[in-house]
C-alpha cells in the first residue's frame, strides 16, 4: 500500500489509521510509539520528517519523488515498512 497524507480524498490513497507527531526526548534520541489493540493483519507503517507540510486537507502534499529537504512546493516523503500484526503479540518496526 502506498502511504498518503491526511487529506480525506480516497483517490489520493488510503488516509492514515493513526497520524501522530513524535518528538524525541533529546536531539538524536530514539522515538518510540505504541498503540494498543490494532486488528491482526498486514499494515503499511510510514514515517516522515515533513509532517509539517500536511497543512491543506483539500490537497495531497505527498510526493513519492520528494527529496529531503523538499525544494519548491512543499512535499512529503515517507520511509515505509511493512508489518504483520499478530493477535496478542508485540510487533516492533525499526526505521533505523
Amino acid at each position: 500500500m502506498t502511504p498518503d497524507d491526511m487529506d480525506g480524498v480516497a483517490t489520493h490513497g488510503v488516509d492514515p489509521l493513526i497520524y501522530q507527531p513524535l518528538t524525541p526526548a533529546a536531539p538524536g534520541a530514539p522515538v518510540n510509539h505504541s498503540f494498543q489493540f490494532p486488528a491482526a493483519g498486514d499494515y503499511t507503517v510510514a514515517a516522515t520528517c515533513q509532517a509539517d507540510v500536511d497543512a491543506d486537507p483539500t490537497r495531497s502534499e505527498y510526493d513519492p519523488t520528494a527529496t529531503v529537504p523538499p525544494g519548491g512546493t512543499p512535499a512529503m516523503k515517507f520511509t515505509v515498512k511493512s508489518a504483520r500484526i499478530l493477535k496478542e503479540l508485540t510487533t516492533t518496526i525499526d526505521f533505523l
